[in-house]
């Protein structure tokens, strides 16, 4: 699979996670469709219906969302799959997570 850097943050990637769809996408496949902007053309989620873009797309690395706090989630994830950020297995601290979502 090829790499390729989020043109906003530098950050490099065979797979980037979308914080819209929270879904999984080979770096490739996200489209420089978008306006130009400070850093470049800007990158849309190739997830149907998302209106993720750049800012939105996080290097599936240990060292980043979601995986990050997710330890269990796969090194090479299945596309298009959903990996919440919260949820069950969540190694983020109790103190951070908002207790009144969803009430």
């Amino acid at each position: 699979m090829e790499k390729r850097a989020n043109p906003m943050t530098g950050r490099e990637a065979e797979y980037f996670w979308c914080l819209h769809c929270e879904k999984v996408y080979p770096a490739v496949d996200w489209d420089e469709a978008g306006e130009m902007c400070f850093y470049g053309k800007e990158w849309i989620c190739p997830g149907d219906g998302c209106d993720g873009t750049t800012k939105d797309a996080h290097p599936w690395v240990l060292e980043d969302w979601p995986r990050e706090h997710h330890p269990e989630y796969p090194e090479v994830p299945e596309i298009g799959v959903y990996y919440p950020l919260y949820g069950p297995g969540c190694v983020e601290a109790p103190d951070k997570i908002n207790p009144t979502i969803g009430t």
